[in-house]
Formats: structure tokens, C-alpha cells, sequence
């Protein structure tokens, strides 16, 4: 009986042995939380630092918890409809990593370049409609101002969707 009770103690685990809490990146004993905004691991402090939950467009992008410690950003996206790919221009620093958010939760590989974001899945994954962190970038090199240009976003038909960049466009 007692060790029935380890076992199902944690019911919210996807490791069968787990016995502590669970965090919002599914680690048993994980301290991971989420932020004002709702994202998990994320930095920010207030709701009012949160992007704009109204969209005009099918796909609003921009960027949230920029740190520059650690060489860090996030990229939020506000979008209407499935999204199958996506590519994009980051300027003002130079990518070395992206990953994780719903590209990578949802089964999208994301492939970084030095300035550009480029993400599909060969097995016809689909990000779905929502308002979360799209992925994580690491950076170095930074310019000191960082915006978004030439976005290019399709539905699971190849289509392009309308995209807002908003107050992160290149000018």
C-alpha cells in the first residue's frame, strides 16, 4: 500500500517515481514558474511589460524579456490560425541559439542563423492558435537596438499570413 502511494503521489508527473511538485516545464522537484506573462522560466515582473494580447493581423510577433546578463530574448507571438513555418529577421545581434516555445513544444524544428530565425517541421506539425512565447534566443553581439524585419509566416498549406510586427519593426 505504501508503495502505491509513492507512485501515484505525483499525479501530474511524467516520471512514474516522482514524489515532489512538478514545475511549469514538467521537472519533478524543477523550480521553473511562470512569469507575469504566463511564460514558463520567463523574467517578467509585471503584467504591464506583457505584449498586447489584440491583434489586428492572423500572427503578431515581438520581443519580450530581453537580457542582456545573459544574452537572452524571447520572441512572443499573438497569432489567429495554425501556423506551419515561419522565418524572420532579427537585427541588432547576432543569434547563437533558439529553441523551446510553442515552435518547439508543438514538434517545429527551429534553425538560427546569424540574424535570421527559420522554423518548419517535415511531419506537418502545426503550432495552433494562441498567445505564448514563440522560442527562446540566445544572442551575442548586440548593436544596442534589436528589432524584427522580413517576417514570413504560412498555414498548413503553404499560404502566407498576415504578419505585425508592431513597435520591434526595423525602421
Amino acid at each position: 500500500m505504501i508503495s502505491l502511494f509513492l507512485i501515484f503521489s505525483c499525479d501530474n508527473s511524467t516520471e512514474p517515481s516522482c514524489t515532489e511538485t512538478v514545475d511549469c516545464a514538467g521537472i519533478c522537484g524543477g523550480s521553473s514558474v511562470e512569469d507575469a506573462c504566463g511564460v514558463c522560466g520567463g523574467n517578467t515582473n509585471s503584467a504591464d511589460e506583457c505584449p498586447d494580447a489584440s491583434c489586428d493581423f492572423e500572427i503578431c510577433i515581438s520581443i519580450i524579456n530581453v537580457n542582456y546578463e545573459n544574452n537572452s530574448l524571447d520572441i512572443w507571438m499573438n497569432n489567429s490560425i495554425a501556423i506551419a513555418g515561419f522565418q524572420f529577421d532579427i537585427n541588432g545581434i547576432t543569434i547563437t541559439t533558439a529553441s523551446g516555445g510553442v515552435a518547439g513544444e508543438n514538434g517545429l524544428s527551429v534553425y538560427p542563423s546569424s540574424n535570421v530565425i527559420l522554423s518548419f517541421s517535415m511531419s506537418g506539425a502545426l503550432i495552433p492558435a494562441g498567445n505564448n512565447a514563440l522560442t527562446h534566443i540566445e544572442f551575442t553581439e548586440n548593436s544596442g537596438t534589436i528589432c524584427l524585419a522580413n517576417p514570413v509566416f504560412s498555414n498548413q498549406s503553404g499560404e502566407p499570413l498576415s504578419v505585425s510586427l508592431g513597435d520591434f519593426a526595423c525602421d
